[in-house]
């Protein structure tokens, strides 16, 4: 189309098709994500997920990913509900990591499903390897091929803009998206990182992102006590939700929540034996990892690879908390919880 073709469009438009008022024709909101039971995603919308590096944003969106596959999950989902997708496309494109790093978030997507074979409708695009113009041309190009797709990941919306703190660079990629969600009807996830100091999504760009969107969380992690957690940041058409806790389980080998599993039973039953263990320091103590060992060993009778176990164990319940300052130097103490 000729630009001269271009302006008589334009002028074709006047103030009152831009109205809104109550016999509009305007399409009632379709919810795609909810979190803690709060409206989190829905059609046309932006939604964002913040936090630092390494935080468990990527995990995060795995288990959006795979619940949106199912319509009766099977894993934990950590208070993550997604409207059933109905077999339309879910997109996740990566402008941060690595491919094999992309690779395994398929991996991580099948093991939740319990499923060999990755679903046909789940689409990863990575973008790392190619310039700032070049993904803006190619999400275009996925935009078009794919026309209506259910749900579309933006990891990470920093890597779209020479500078998160450039004003016009930041109003314009953010309207983009906007443009994008309103004109092919679909509900955008995107991701940014926040600041060093806190909580804030960094520069003008996160600034922005919170005038323009429909909600975002933040997650973030605990290293000593090698927990994560879900916090509602800005939501617009509901309710925030409570803090949800969540680790890294290493026999299940995926997030856990704390929060109504085995592990908050086991909290709240105070007759359990990892409780009891947790006698064998007092209130004020911090010891090293080998004067644990060595005290659970010696009121247990179990050899070290099983005394290694229950401390694991102990940690992840929250009976002890892990202080971690260096490869051989480990401290524990009693957590709030035990005290």
């Amino acid at each position: 189309m000729k630009n001269n073709e271009i302006n008589q469009e334009k002028k074709k438009l006047s103030i009152f098709d831009f109205e809104v008022n109550q016999h509009s024709k305007i399409k009632e909101l379709e919810p795609t994500l909810y979190i803690g039971g709060s409206l989190f995603g829905a059609k046309g919308e932006l939604s964002f997920i913040s936090g630092k590096a390494k935080a468990g944003k990527t995990s995060i969106a795995t288990i959006i990913i795979a619940s949106c596959l199912t319509k009766r999950p099977q894993f934990d989902s950590l208070g993550i509900e997604s409207v059933f997708c109905e077999n339309k496309p879910i997109i996740y494109i990566d402008t941060e990591q690595s491919k094999a790093s992309s690779k395994k978030i398929v991996e991580r997507v099948c093991k939740l499903l319990n499923t060999p074979k990755q679903p046909e409708n789940l689409k990863i695009f990575n973008f790392r390897s190619v310039s700032i113009e070049d993904r803006k041309i190619f999400i275009q190009e996925m935009f078009e091929a794919f026309k209506s797709p259910y749900l579309v990941f933006i990891d990470g919306l920093g890597d779209l803009v020479k500078s998160a703190n450039d004003e016009k660079e930041a109003n314009e990629i953010l309207q983009l998206f906007a443009n994008y969600a309103e004109k092919y009807h679909t509900s955008i996830v995107l991701f940014l990182h926040e600041t060093h100091t806190n909580e804030k999504m960094r520069g003008h760009l996160g600034s922005e992102a919170e005038r323009k969107c429909f909600a975002t969380i933040s997650i973030s992690k605990d290293r000593a006590k090698q927990v994560h957690s879900i916090k509602p940041k800005l939501f617009r058409d509901s309710k925030d939700f409570e803090e949800i806790i969540f680790r890294y389980d290493e026999e299940a080998k995926a997030m856990v929540s704390l929060k109504g599993s085995d592990y908050q039973k086991a909290k709240e039953n105070k007759e359990n034996e990892f409780w009891h263990l947790g006698s064998l320091l007092k209130p004020d103590e911090k010891i090293s990892s080998t004067e644990l060992l060595n005290r659970v060993m010696n009121y247990t009778h179990l050899k070290e690879r099983s005394s290694k176990d229950k401390i694991q164990k102990m940690v992840s319940i929250g009976v002890i908390t892990k202080e971690e300052i260096s490869k051989n130097e480990v401290y524990y103490f009693l957590s709030n919880s035990a005290l």
